[in-house]
């Protein structure tokens, strides 16, 4: 056997090696991260630091047109594990949001955000919700979204739809504030990791990361394909 033949297989041989390695990496780079995202502490107390995302984003070598992807392995229920912006942007002023809940169907999607706030020595608790829709954006690498329904519930009443039925005038008057107040170039996230339990998103104002772990799939029955391939909810 010649020279050139054995370096060929030795250079096969290394190779192979070394993507069995980076396998077993990003197998335990999601795992670790899962593992932590799955306690039922929040983004306040999960421990997840910037650097276990960062190595999760680096290990997923799909990325383009990960957002197109979110639509159909995205259906159901999100839930925030890691967002520091939010924690250091409400701990000085004694809020904290938590759970922060992304619901999925279809292309309608519904924002549901517990809050608990200190003031005055009273404590106020409730959630404040959004829901509209969410569409790919800049050829697949992002998601957009735009929200036009707002509603706030008090203490546990919460309602993760607004239905006509369930609608009253305070909620017409908390949507007729929420949308100018709505600002959409804030609401466009590149999707930097996608699998079937975690996702990652940039949000680009503050240059941070947004991860979110999934807790509910949506039934498949609850879903069809219309021809141009886009997902819509069953009523």
């Amino acid at each position: 056997m010649s020279s050139r033949v054995k370096s060929h297989r030795g250079l096969i041989s290394d190779v192979s090696i070394l993507l069995r390695l980076y396998g077993i990496y990003y197998a335990s780079q999601v795992l670790n991260i899962l593992d932590l995202a799955e306690n039922p502490l929040s983004a306040y107390e999960s421990g997840i630091t910037k650097e276990q995302i960062a190595d999760l984003v680096a290990s997923s070598s799909n990325v383009v047109q990960a957002a197109d992807q979110f639509f159909s392995l995205g259906q159901g229920t999100w839930e925030v594990f890691y967002a520091p912006h939010i924690v250091n942007l409400s701990k000085p002023v004694g809020v904290r949001f938590s759970p922060i809940r992304y619901s999925l169907v279809g292309d309608a999607i519904s924002s549901n955000v517990r809050y608990d706030l200190t003031l005055f020595g009273r404590v106020f608790r409730g959630w404040l919700s959004a829901s509209g829709t969410m569409a790919s954006h800049h050829q697949g690498e992002s998601v957009k979204l735009e929200f036009t329904q707002f509603w706030v519930d008090q203490d546990d009443n919460l309602r993760p739809n607004l239905t006509e039925a369930s609608s009253s005038l305070v909620d017409r008057i908390i949507t007729a504030m929420g949308r100018p107040a709505f600002i959409p170039p804030l609401a466009i996230f590149p999707v930097l990791y996608l699998d079937q339990d975690l996702c990652v998103f940039k949000f680009p104002p503050l240059s941070t990361e947004i991860a979110v772990r999934r807790i509910r799939t949506l039934p498949a029955q609850r879903i069809v394909v219309e021809a141009d391939g886009g997902p819509t909810p069953l009523p």
